[in-house]
């Protein structure tokens, strides 16, 4: 899945926390080092999870201010 950051603040990258259906998940983001500045989108790895077992899921991101945002899964 890939996010950006929408925001003007800069982000530690290892401090999201991600949920699935509500669940928290362990997952990996690919960032240049830990930070992730405004208008940059990074990917992010929920494991263990696969695209079939995520249908009707919903996905949401939770930075480390509280900010947050989902996706539903078709």
């Amino acid at each position: 899945m890939t996010v950006k950051n929408t925001g003007k603040t800069t982000l530690n990258a290892s401090s999201i926390n991600v949920f699935v259906s509500g669940m928290l998940y362990n997952y990996s983001l690919l960032t240049a080092g830990n930070t992730w500045v405004p208008e940059n989108s990074t990917n992010v790895t929920i494991y263990p999870m696969n695209y079939t077992n995520t249908t009707g899921s919903r996905i949401k991101i939770v930075t480390e201010n509280g900010i947050s945002d989902y996706a539903l899964m078709p």
